[in-house]
């Protein structure tokens, strides 16, 4: 039945753009139709060769806003379809949706939602959509991960946003479904919501962001960032940057194995009282089309970057990268980068960032006699535009992560290197 399953998807990425023109009309503002297409490389190795994977596809989005009716309302739409390509040695959902240990292709209706626009600067969005902000954010590989709720903003000046959302459900980034919230212990719709609500603010150049977030029964986190730009001179930017966050337990579902990937257990399923706080202060250098950037990240307890089992969510410390996330018990992080766009050398729309992270005092989040250690990556990122189509880009990411553990510390990996190359073409229907 995979054949009609993919037959099914690609008459609904069909239809969204043949169809979708033709839904809601109004007299003054223009419909959006985008067909967005990515190809994606995903090659990872590990210590343990028997991990090893390699997966590879491309994904087609047809992304449809109308035209506003009586200049409130508006439809959004969003087709998605993955083309499996290879998938070698271990099976896991990376790239690809897996089912019975075999990648597939798949579809879904990714988000169909309504957006009332009552007044200036305010939205209210109803239905099938993605989200991004502190804590939470559709995460993507070939096709994003979308959510299905509620979210509003509303920016009653330049300077001030507030925003919120509430959640019931949820389709991974390779996943045909829609289904509810749980646990790595309980089963599916054990959590009824996740919901956040957050502002954002500018004096000068000031920037503050603050965020809460509440996984129903389970966590809850809030979080405070801060940047102060400092002009040098018409080429030179200092930029002091700066944050504060806290994780608590909200619940009966906040057990011992919970987020299995993170916190050493010795019992399973034992409801257990938790909180962490975490904080980082760093600068970054702005000269030209340059920067250079150190961090440094002091964690308590263990973070857990999971809202709800599958999340993969929003990390949001200056190590954050792909694999692990450098946010053990007691670990203290540094992060140098630099960032460079090479226009000013005769290679327009070329950027590239290379970064070192080092955490060391990692600890078993039971005890440091049970486990403890360090761990380091060196990544390497490079984005392309192409100068004569616009629409096409490439990026290609390369991390290498070695470890050093003595015990056990769960958040510690094994040695492994991860590679990922995608292309990107998106056109604009006029």
């Amino acid at each position: 039945m995979q054949w009609l399953k993919r037959a099914g998807g690609l008459l609904l990425v069909i239809a969204t753009i043949v169809w979708s023109p033709w839904t809601v009309a109004g007299p003054d503002k223009d419909y959006t139709l985008d067909l967005k297409l990515r190809f994606m490389h995903y090659d990872r190795d590990f210590e343990n060769k028997s991990k090893d994977r390699a997966q590879n596809g491309a994904g087609i989005t047809a992304h449809y806003i109308s035209l506003r009716w009586l200049d409130v309302v508006r439809l959004g739409l969003s087709g998605q379809i993955s083309v499996k390509g290879i998938a070698d040695s271990l099976q896991k959902t990376d790239v690809l949706f897996v089912e019975n240990n075999h990648a597939r292709s798949h579809a879904v209706f990714a988000e169909s939602y309504l957006e009332f626009l009552p007044i200036s600067n305010a939205s209210i969005k109803l239905g099938r959509q993605q989200h991004k902000s502190m804590l939470l954010r559709s995460k993507t590989r070939i096709l994003p991960s979308t959510f299905q709720g509620v979210s509003a903003y509303y920016q009653p000046e330049k300077a001030l946003k507030l925003y919120g959302a509430v959640y019931n459900k949820w389709s991974p980034r390779a996943s045909p479904d829609f289904e509810q919230f749980d646990t790595d212990l309980t089963e599916n719709g054990a959590i009824d919501y996740v919901m956040l609500f957050g502002t954002q603010y500018r004096l000068g150049d000031l920037r503050v962001h603050a965020e809460y977030l509440r996984s129903d029964d389970y966590l809850s986190k809030l979080g405070i960032k801060t940047n102060y730009d400092y002009k040098l001179d018409q080429n030179k930017t200092v930029e002091f940057k700066a944050g504060l966050f806290g994780l608590y337990d909200a619940g009966q579902l906040f057990a011992t194995g919970a987020d299995d990937g993170v916190l050493d257990t010795t019992t399973t399923g034992v409801v257990d009282s938790y909180n962490s706080v975490a904080a980082y202060v760093g600068t970054a250098l702005h000269y030209q089309q340059s920067e250079f950037g150190l961090y440094y990240t002091k964690v308590g307890n263990a973070w857990l970057e999971d809202n709800f089992a599958g999340d993969h969510g929003a990390n949001p410390f200056p190590a954050n990268t792909i694999g692990p996330d450098l946010t053990n018990k007691n670990e203290s992080v540094w992060v140098v980068e630099y960032k460079q766009k090479w226009h000013p050398f005769g290679v327009p729309n070329l950027k590239t960032r290379i970064a070192y992270a080092y955490g060391g005092g990692a600890e078993n989040t039971i005890s440091r006699h049970l486990g403890h250690g360090s761990e380091q990556w060196l990544e390497t990122d490079i984005h392309y535009q192409f100068v004569n189509m616009p629409a096409l880009k490439t990026r290609l990411r390369y991390r290498a992560y070695r470890s050093d553990e003595t015990g056990s510390v769960k958040g510690i990996k094994e040695d492994q290197n991860d590679l990922r190359f995608t292309v990107d073409y998106t056109y604009h229907f006029q």
